[in-house]
């Protein structure tokens, strides 16, 4: 085995161990993390993407199921009950919810 350096490669590695220029440098950088957060946003794009072509994949099947189980329900039940299922039971929950979240000290991220 040959203990010797090879002096062109030892030329070759100093170089590519010198400093970048300020400018040259930054202008790298910022175009590396530019890339990232482009790349960022076409999976956070995709994700949604999928995630609601699968929300409309699953609607139809959700809508059946739900319908014919309140549905029993409502045969059953009485007066608080039907009106568990209907719209205005999302209209009345949505304020207690606010006021929930409220109360807990939720705070929304900017």
């Amino acid at each position: 085995m040959n203990e010797e350096l090879d002096p062109q490669l030892l030329a070759l590695f100093a170089e590519t161990r010198e400093p970048l220029d300020d400018v040259e440098f930054l202008t790298a950088t910022l175009a590396a993390i530019e890339r990232q957060l482009r790349l960022r946003t076409r999976y956070r794009l995709a994700a949604v993407a999928g995630a609601l072509v699968l929300a409309m994949l699953l609607t139809p099947w959700l809508l059946n199921s739900t319908g014919a189980f309140f549905y029993q329900v409502l045969e059953a039940a009485r007066w608080p009950m039907q009106l568990a299922a209907t719209p205005w039971a999302w209209v009345i929950s949505m304020p207690i919810g606010v006021l929930l979240l409220y109360r807990s000290g939720f705070k929304l991220r900017r």
